[in-house]
Order: C-alpha cells, then structure tokens, then sequence
C-alpha cells in the first residue's frame, strides 16, 4: 500500500531528491487480457487513491501524479486532491475505466470535473506512448485536447496541461 511504512524510506529519498512521486491506483486493465490471457492481478484493495491521503499530509512538499483520473477511483481520487494541494493527475491512456462506473461517465466529464475541483494547474497530460510498440499515441493527444477545447479552455490553460506543468514539476 502507498501508506505502508516500508514505503517511507522512497518518500524519504525522493523529498531528498526534490522528485516528485507517481502513484498508481485503480486498475490497470479494464477487459484486457494480457499475454498469457491473464486478466491482470493486481490487488484492488490496494488500489484506492483514499490511501494516499495521509502519505500527501506527510509529506507537503512532495508532488504525487496520480495516472489515469485515478482509473477508476475518480470520487476517490479528486476527495485526496481537494484536500492534499501536492496531488495532481496525469491523463494519460484511453481511460476505458469509465465504462466501469455505475452511472454514465465520459471523458470529457471527467476533464470538467477535475479542473473545478484542481484546476489546470494540477493536471499532466499524458499519453500512454511508448516507444514500443505503439509510439506516440496522437489519437490520445487529439482526443484530449478536443475535449478541453470543448470545455471552452483557452490558449493558457491548454499549455498549463499540455507543458507547462510538467515542465514545472520535472524541472526541465
């Protein structure tokens, strides 16, 4: 778990470090099997971004990225970040894991939703590319920013999520 003491030391070193701190919550595939036919095992007990809570008061002046909305633990996911200003969340992949959810969810209510309660400040894009096999997943990218385009967000906050902020977080 992300609040599990053997966990400390990594917090430690990357406050240490001044990195910030990526956190998977959620689960990875949703009607995917993997290359065995395996559904994946992760343990969805540990998968609630409510975990993270005490760890983000812990440690204030590291910043947590939590992927995908917190794949399927949205409610989850944004009560942390309300509370916790070193919270932010990273866009990346297809988020399938809103067919998962008991009442009609898309993407683009999704974006709505987190920039009221983070706003563009605390949001990364992300893309699920890799260099292998897919590469750039610009599909994902157009899709993201159609939607926020859709949202009425202007020139600023586009670069916010698209750049800047990770620009702001890495460093670079």
């Amino acid at each position: 778990r992300a609040s599990d003491d053997a966990v400390y030391p990594v917090y430690h070193a990357a406050r240490q470090a001044g990195a910030p701190v990526f956190v998977h919550f959620g689960i990875l595939k949703v009607g995917i099997r993997d290359k065995l036919g395996l559904v994946s095992n992760f343990d969805l007990r540990n998968s609630n971004p409510l975990d993270l809570y005490q760890v983000a008061k812990d440690f204030p002046d590291i910043e947590f990225i939590v992927p995908h909305f917190g794949c399927g633990y949205f409610q989850e996911l944004l009560m942390v970040a309300s509370q916790c200003p070193n919270v932010t969340v990273d866009t990346s992949s297809s988020n399938s894991w809103v067919n998962l959810m008991p009442y009609p969810l898309t993407l683009k209510d999704v974006f709505a939703k987190t920039l009221d309660i983070l706003g563009p400040e605390r949001i990364i894009f992300g893309s699920d590319s890799t260099a292998f096999p897919k590469g750039w997943r610009s599909e994902i990218f157009e899709s993201q920013a159609e939607i926020l385009k859709s949202l009425n967000r202007g020139t600023a906050d586009l670069n916010l999520i698209f750049s800047e902020n990770a620009q702001r977080i890495f460093g670079l």
